[in-house]
C-alpha cells in the first residue's frame, strides 16, 4: 500500500535548490546555492592570469572586472590589459564552464559575440591601436582547449610562463570543483544546519584532531623505539644478550624459560 516507485536518476531534483535535475553539471556550474563557490573558482583563474602578467610584463596596465573608460555601457570584462608603449589593448574574458566539447566551444563563441561591441568602442576610442579580444576557457574539471595557448601567447608570455599558468589554472579548477562537490553533498545530508556549509567546519575539525592524535601516537612510538634501541645498545656493550638478565641471576624471566645449568 505504501509502495512508492523510485524515480530514475535523471528525474531526481537537486537536493539543495529543488529546481533542476541534480547532475554533475548542475552542481558544479548552475546550482543557485553553489554560485558563491562557482564565482570563487572563476576569480581564482583571473588572479592566476593577472599574477602571471605582473611577473612577466610588469609594465602592462591591468584592470580587472572594471567598467571600461571608453565604453558607454555598464558591461564589464574580466581583464583589460593595456601596453601604452606598444599601443596595444587586450580585452580578455575568463570562462569556467562544464567539461563538454559543446560547452567549451559555445562559451568561447558566445563570449566573443557578447563583447564585440566593446571591441568596436575600443577601436573608436584608440585609433591606430591594436585591439585584441580573446577568451580563456578552462573547464571546471580541468579541460584546457588549445585556443587558450593562442590567446596567452598573444599577450607576449613566454612558453615557460604559459606552461606554468596552464598547470596552475587546471589544478585550481579541479580543487575548487572538488570542494564544491563535497560541500554540496555535505549540505544535502545536513539541510537543517543554521549555516549552509557549517557541517564542513566540524568535519574539518575532527580531521584535524585525528591528524594530531596520529602525530602524537607516532611520536610516542618513536620515543619508545629509541629507548629500546638504547637499552639494546647498552646490553651489547656490556656483553649481554638483550634477553639476558642484567643482574646475573640464573632464575630469569627469559622468554624461553630459565637458563638450564649443568649438574
Amino acid at each position: 500500500v505504501n509502495y512508492r516507485p523510485k524515480k530514475p536518476k535523471e528525474q531526481t531534483l537537486c537536493r539543495a535548490c529543488r529546481k533542476y535535475v541534480e547532475t554533475q553539471m548542475h552542481v558544479l556550474c548552475r546550482c543557485t546555492l553553489n554560485m558563491t563557490l562557482v564565482t570563487a573558482r572563476h576569480n581564482a583563474v583571473v588572479d592566476l592570469v593577472v599574477e602571471a602578467l605582473d611577473f612577466e610584463m610588469p609594465y602592462y596596465e591591468i584592470k580587472t572586472d572594471e567598467q571600461s573608460d571608453f565604453s558607454t555601457t555598464s558591461r564589464r570584462i574580466d581583464l583589460q590589459v593595456k601596453n601604452t608603449g606598444g599601443r596595444t589593448l587586450w580585452l580578455i574574458d575568463i570562462k569556467t564552464p562544464y567539461d563538454e566539447t559543446e560547452n567549451l566551444q559555445s562559451a568561447r563563441e558566445l563570449n566573443e559575440t557578447k563583447y564585440e561591441s566593446l571591441e568596436n568602442e575600443a577601436k573608436a576610442k584608440f585609433p591606430g591601436w591594436s585591439i585584441h579580444l580573446g577568451t580563456i576557457v578552462v573547464g571546471c574539471l580541468g579541460s584546457w582547449p588549445k585556443k587558450n595557448d593562442d590567446v596567452i601567447k598573444d599577450l607576449n608570455l613566454s612558453d615557460t610562463a604559459l606552461t606554468n599558468l596552464r598547470r596552475r589554472c587546471v589544478i585550481s579548477n579541479i580543487k575548487h570543483s572538488a570542494s564544491t562537490w563535497a560541500k554540496h553533498n555535505i549540505y544535502c545530508f545536513n539541510p537543517c544546519a543554521s549555516s549552509k556549509y557549517k557541517p564542513v567546519d566540524s568535519i574539518l575539525e575532527r580531521i584535524q584532531k585525528l591528524s594530531n592524535f596520529i602525530s602524537e601516537f607516532m611520536d610516542r612510538d618513536i620515543k619508545t623505539f629509541r629507548e629500546i634501541e638504547k637499552n639494546n645498545q647498552m646490553y651489547s656493550e656490556n656483553g649481554l644478550d638483550k634477553w639476558d638478565n642484567p643482574t646475573g641471576s640464573k632464575n630469569t624471566n627469559n622468554r624461553n624459560g630459565p637458563i638450564p645449568t649443568d649438574n
